[in-house]
């Protein structure tokens, strides 16, 4: 795995993830590439380096580590030992055999490119993500370049090409899909309002596997587009309850079909047989605080925590709030749910510590940092 601290590695057997040191300093690491013949290949800001018969190698393309062309941002394999890079200051075509290369740039009458950010391979052609510049496009056998007038502005952070598809992950714009043959774009994928719509438009990397496409992107989350349709869908009851854009913290389905659903904006109780639902908040209850933490059945109700405001029991049979219990430390503070043990006492975890409750009598404890060896009071299970 590449990252701003270096390359780590995964060890599958102990779950470990353990730092590889590629030199005396920490490398921030853009790209990681196995060979056909299982040689590892590793682009970092600083040159590459290359594993092999236990042990790294590097390469420098010139002799100034600190050069752009140095700061490697992607790579693919070649033909005859030939590997293509890109850099943030032009493609490089090294042979790994012979340790040659060459350094290409797109120059034109108004502007010079060499940053490139990205690459596919694609038969004789490689397709080139830019910083700002759209992408381009080489002709390996020519040594040419030519642009992609569908994609010609924009950051573009991640290509894919299969078959005659050029999948164009873009900084803002969300997916393009290119024909190779003819240069048009096919279609789009963005980020819309709809549920099946990818998450963001800035789209960071793509994985493209058969019929299954995985979309990193930033601050919105992975996606994807399963083989078999949806797996998930928003749970909603037509006319009368829609989760959909509703933060859910916690929530419980009895076996009648009655559900109690804890939000960020108050606590709902529906029951569809009979198309009824009714919504708890500070305004309309004496909830104290509209953040519900947990849910759970208690006899023949349900217990309810919140954040800031309390513990309450909402009653099965009428649909009504209270207090769980009237002393003041029970109507303030944050509530995390409970567990019952043996002798029907209660252990709820709380901001405050954790309370051990006995149903039959109504007494309680606490266990909280100045009493007992928990080092913090916030027990949240």
């Amino acid at each position: 795995m590449g990252t701003d601290k270096g390359l780590w590695r995964l060890d599958r057997k102990t779950d470990q993830v353990k730092p590889v040191a590629l030199d005396t300093k920490s490398l921030e690491v853009r790209a990681v590439f196995v060979s056909r013949t299982g040689r590892l290949l590793v682009g970092t800001t600083h040159g590459l380096f290359i594993y092999q018969e236990n042990d790294f190698s590097k390469v420098l393309f010139g002799s100034n580590a600190l050069s752009s062309t140095n700061f490697l941002t992607g790579i693919v394999e070649g033909h005859k030992d030939t590997f293509w890079l890109t850099s943030q200051g032009g493609l490089i075509e090294y042979n790994i055999a012979t340790g040659q290369s060459e350094v290409y740039t797109y120059q034109d009458d108004e502007k010079v490119v060499g940053y490139f950010s990205c690459l596919a391979l694609l038969k004789e052609k490689l397709y080139l993500g830019t910083a700002g510049n759209g992408m381009l496009v080489f002709d390996i056998g020519k040594k040419t370049f030519s642009i992609c007038p569908e994609v010609e502005n924009g950051y573009i952070k991640s290509i894919v090409a299969a078959n005659d598809e050029v999948w164009v992950g873009t900084n803002g714009s969300g997916i393009r899909i290119i024909s190779a043959s003819t240069g048009k774009e096919l279609s789009a994928i963005e980020h819309t309002s709809n549920a099946d719509a990818i998450c963001s438009n800035a789209v960071y990397s793509l994985l493209k596997e058969d019929d299954m496409l995985f979309v990193g992107t930033y601050m919105g989350g992975l996606s994807y587009t399963p083989v078999h349709g949806s797996f998930f869908s928003v749970y909603s009851c037509p006319e009368l309850f829609n989760s959909y854009n509703l933060n859910v913290r916690a929530f419980w389905v009895d076996a009648d079909g009655k559900k109690v659903i804890g939000t960020r904006d108050g606590l709902y109780y529906i029951s569809e047989t009979e198309r009824k639902i009714r919504h708890y908040t500070h305004r309309n209850s004496i909830l104290r605080s509209d953040i519900i933490l947990s849910v759970k059945p208690f006899n023949r109700d349900f217990l309810i925590g919140t954040y800031g405001g309390g513990l309450y029991l909402l009653h099965r049979n009428t649909g009504e709030l209270s207090f769980f219990q009237s002393d003041p430390c029970f109507m303030q503070g944050s509530f995390n749910g409970y567990e019952r043990d043996g002798n029907n006492k209660l252990w709820i975890g709380s901001s405050k510590g954790v309370y051990v409750y006995d149903h039959s009598t109504g007494e309680y404890g606490v266990y909280n940092s100045r009493n007992s060896s928990l080092s913090v009071n916030s027990v949240f299970h």
